[in-house]
């Protein structure tokens, strides 16, 4: 089973966040779907549902492996381009990663690098430090001369919506983050699981 808690980028109440109509909001669970281990798990499916004040419910889908018809539609984990690679920075026995926009990592975040070689820069890690916005590093001791080939970090178990409120009436919004197995065979490290209902102020 999960733990999930969503929020945006927005600005934040305590039971009903409010945004501007005409400004994109941004569903995210800011905590990873994380086991009652305390594992940091991706689903096989993350499926975010808002209902607007006047309409139907919308449905926003990741599968992973695959793609909705409508990109616009997809689900997206939280993922950020690697810009450059630094071995032993900020000390030895750690390499410092810079992406190329802010990014939204912190100190302890499970995180997946792909795309950099030599052996030992791409894999699972936990951020150990953030030196700014944009800069990062973890514990390893790899200092073989780094090659990007479309790099990129993404947070584990994080994944996120951005919604243009101009394609919906203003009002009060409900929505809700779901996560589930595969339906082909049941992993029980990934039992479905949904946040609790939020409220969205758009006026």
């Amino acid at each position: 089973m999960y733990q999930l808690e969503s929020h945006t980028l927005g600005p934040k109440m305590i039971n009903k966040e409010t945004v501007q109509w005409g400004t994109t909001f941004r569903f995210i669970n800011n905590k990873p779907f994380t086991s009652l281990g305390g594992v940091v798990i991706d689903p096989d499916v993350v499926i975010i549902t808002f209902v607007p004040t006047e309409g139907n419910p919308v449905f926003f889908t990741y599968t992973n492996g695959t793609s909705p018809p409508d990109p616009d539609f997809r689900v997206n984990r939280l993922a950020f381009d690697i810009a450059s690679v630094t071995p032993s920075y900020p000390t030895v026995g750690s390499v410092g990663y810079i992406t190329s926009e802010a990014n939204e990592l912190k100190v302890g975040d499970t995180i997946t690098i792909s795309g950099v070689s030599a052996s030992g820069y791409s894999g699972k890690f936990k951020v150990a430090g953030v030196q700014s916005d944009t800069g990062f590093s973890i514990v390893n001791a790899t200092v073989t001369t780094p090659t990007l080939a479309s790099a990129k970090v993404a947070v584990n178990g994080v994944y996120y919506e951005d919604v243009d409120t101009t394609d919906y009436n203003p009002g009060v919004w409900s929505y809700w983050i779901e996560g589930a197995p595969v339906t082909s065979g049941l992993d029980t490290t990934k039992t479905k699981v949904r946040s609790k209902k939020k409220s969205l102020l758009v006026e």
